[in-house]
């Protein structure tokens, strides 16, 4: 059986470039529900007390190493999950995918979009992206003007690009 026979499903071919994309846009909308939903559970406000104040929550009677076993696992699997999904697409896996310069590209990204908030890495990356593209256009050395505006954002808005709209007031 190939390959493209073995993965169609009901005219839906995974095996190519769009069916791959949406695969993953799947994948990426149930993990993104399943963070949100799991930061708005009891769980998600105690891993939230841990990060803001550890010593208090040990004092409350918390289990701290218990709550940062569950975010080491918990991020173990999302980044197992989407290597194997950039394995899946390139189709062998080495260690000269991951140089010193992408990982640097996602903590702009991080940065940008606000460290801390679930939306902060998604927000960074369409920043970083949309900005990529528009220095690329204008300039040969758009990494300077990126690196410019990256030091305007932290000057502005330490905590990202999220922090400038205001936040949604709540009804009495």
């Amino acid at each position: 059986m190939s390959l493209s026979t073995r993965s169609s499903w009901s005219g839906w071919d995974i095996a190519s470039d769009t069916g791959f994309y949406f695969l993953v846009l799947g994948i990426f909308v149930v993990v993104f529900v399943g963070l949100q939903r799991l930061l708005n559970s009891r769980l998600g406000h105690a891993l939230q007390a841990v990060r803001d104040n550890e010593i208090r929550m040990a004092a409350l009677g918390f289990s701290v190493f218990r709550i940062k076993w569950v975010v080491f696992v918990l991020a173990g699997a999302i980044g197992g999950l989407s290597g194997a999904l950039l394995a899946n697409q390139n189709g062998f896996v080495s260690p000269s995918l991951m140089q010193w310069n992408q990982s640097g590209m996602l903590m702009i990204m991080v940065i940008l979009g606000g460290v801390g908030r679930l939306y902060g890495g998604l927000v960074g990356a369409v920043v970083f992206l949309l900005l990529e593209e528009v220095l690329v256009a204008h300039t040969i050395h758009w990494t300077l003007a990126l690196g410019a505006l990256l030091l305007a954002v932290v000057l502005v808005a330490p905590n990202g690009v999220l922090s400038l709209w205001p936040k949604r007031r709540e009804r009495p």
